[in-house]
């Protein structure tokens, strides 16, 4: 009896968990914009995620196949949020750090257009391109984006990824999503059913179905680098203290390593691109970097300023 009761209290603490969430710039399957299309259909599509520290790189590639006469059809790759956010801040503001698409190679323009801000914490747009096609063509869609990690109460973290693509003409013959989280040692907390784990990475994979689902993994981060807990917690003198004048500067960098900026210093140069979590983000901005991060910055350099700890 006492296993069944902790199981179910266990069971409950998850769904209270799960609940209490931040997730934006979630990503989806393309879908046709004005309702289900006659002739278009989804043949494939084969989608990433890498998820690091603080940033979650997701490329997809879907394959389309024209079934009926020469068409052209606005296609919208979904953004989406939900849990402990406004919506309405993401009215004129897209959650996704970069964006972009291509069509069979070639590099195409996207608009982005709001479909719901909704008072119970939910945003969807649709980044929106027209894709034309020939009489039984196949083309291929790409789309690349950078977007925040998903948190969770007790410094959990959250990747989910929403296959919407119910609007294409007949089934999608296969569906592939995979997940690679770093640094490496996360433990998985919750996940969709059929999320599978090769002990690197999570895998998901349909067939013939109308891929509509939202697929999540909760997990509790690896610990890795100097200071893996700076996006919670503010630094005290305590945790400065003893350091060396190298350990610091590390200490310090490593916040913004961590949203993905590049280094032009040699020496901070080899050290990250060391560590295995490390990505380069072109699209790095100081705007990126959490509020307590940004003031765990200031506090190590103001640190080895007034100790003269200079690296």
């Amino acid at each position: 009896m006492r296993i069944r009761v902790l199981l179910l209290w266990l069971t409950l603490t998850l769904a209270v968990l799960a609940n209490d969430r931040s997730l934006t710039g979630v990503g989806g399957t393309l879908v046709a914009t004005q309702g289900e299309h006659p002739s278009v259909r989804m043949v494939s599509e084969q989608v990433k995620l890498e998820v690091g520290p603080r940033l979650v790189f997701g490329t997809a590639e879907f394959i389309f196949e024209n079934q009926g006469p020469a068409t052209k059809v606005l296609m919208g790759f979904p953004e989406g949020g939900h849990g402990d956010i406004d919506p309405h801040a993401y009215g004129n503001k897209s959650a996704f750090y970069s964006f972009a698409s291509w069509v069979d190679g070639e590099k195409v323009s996207c608009k982005r257009e709001i479909v719901q801000l909704r008072m119970d914490q939910i945003y969807e747009a649709h980044w929106v391109k027209e894709v034309a096609f020939a009489a039984g063509q196949r083309r291929t869609v790409r789309v690349a984006y950078v977007a925040p990690v998903g948190t969770v109460a007790g410094g959990m973290r959250d990747a989910e990824y929403h296959f919407t693509g119910g609007n294409w003409a007949g089934d999608v013959a296969q569906s592939k999503l995979e997940i690679r989280i770093l640094p490496a040692g996360f433990k998985v907390v919750d996940s969709t059913s059929g999320l599978k784990s090769d002990g690197q990475r999570l895998n998901y994979a349909r067939s013939d179905w109308e891929a509509e689902e939202l697929v999540s993994v909760v997990y509790t981060p690896g610990k890795a680098g100097l200071l893996p807990d700076s996006m919670n917690t503010p630094l005290t003198d305590a945790d400065l203290r003893g350091k060396s004048a190298r350990e610091l500067t590390l200490m310090r960098n490593e916040i913004f390593a961590r949203y993905g900026r590049a280094f032009k210093d040699p020496q901070l140069k080899e050290y990250f691109e060391s560590q295995n979590w490390y990505r380069v983000f072109d699209g790095y901005r100081d705007s990126m970097v959490s509020p307590v991060e940004t003031a765990n910055a200031q506090k190590i350099a103001d640190y080895q300023n007034k100790k003269n700890l200079n690296w």
